[in-house]
């Protein structure tokens, strides 16, 4: 049975992959815009100033997020 432990390893490493650039990249750009605030730590990331800028678009990807995919 080792297909289980390598669609694991597959999935912790795609989550590598995504909490990688979500702290290398993307996190500190919206920094930068001041769309969050982040200061490097990924537990720590709070609206910024200009998040009502793109709030209509988070939204719908917050309800997208609760749905099924069945």
């Amino acid at each position: 049975m080792e297909a289980p432990d390598s669609d694991t390893r597959a999935i912790d490493d795609s989550r590598q992959v995504v909490a990688t650039a979500l702290v290398h990249n993307h996190l500190p750009r919206l920094d930068e815009y001041d769309i969050v605030e982040y200061d490097g730590t990924p537990d720590e990331v709070t609206p910024g100033p200009n998040f009502d800028a793109v709030e209509p678009f988070v939204e719908p990807l917050e309800e997208f997020d609760g749905e099924s995919a069945d």
